[in-house]
């Protein structure tokens, strides 16, 4: 089973609703998101595609003249459906790879690996659609800070 650490992060924001700030702006750029329920453990969910999403969770501290900090956590979450096909496909292919029905084998197990990787590229654009939109960074800046954080981090 594969493990996801959860990103926090904070931003200061000047508005009274942040939440409301962060939906507008992903709704701007043609996102799909939707909001918690009152008793959900969650704000904002952004759809990355069918078959992952992520999910946010914000508070606000109050710093006065205006002033709010936002904290905000994001974790991925893989849709019922993409678990479902995995399950199935790797089963398929175990059920070939056991049976000596190698061409199949590989086909299925190729599928899985599609899939796997489909699941994961949806959950980080949305993880990253998520983290980006409070603070307004266009994409291409965004890519560009986090490529400098890394580079510093190999060069220590």
């Amino acid at each position: 089973m594969v493990s996801y650490q959860s990103s926090a992060c904070g931003i200061l924001l000047s508005r009274r609703k942040p939440h409301l700030s962060v939906e507008e702006r992903l709704c701007s750029h043609g996102a799909v998101v939707f909001r918690g329920g009152d008793y959900d453990r969650w704000d904002l969910e952004m759809r990355g595609g069918l078959f992952g999403s992520a999910r946010t969770l914000m508070t606000v501290e109050e710093h006065g003249s205006g002033k709010q900090f936002v904290r905000f956590r994001v974790w991925p979450r893989c849709s019922a459906m993409a678990l479902v096909l995995f399950v199935s496909f790797a089963l398929l292919a175990l059920g070939a790879g056991l049976g000596r029905a190698r061409p199949a084998a590989a086909v299925l197990g190729a599928v899985t690996m599609l899939l796997t990787l489909r699941t994961l590229f949806e959950c980080g654009s949305a993880m990253s659609g998520l983290l980006r939109a409070p603070s307004g960074v266009p994409a291409e800046e965004w890519h560009r800070k986090l490529a400098h954080l890394m580079s510093n981090d190999e060069a220590t």
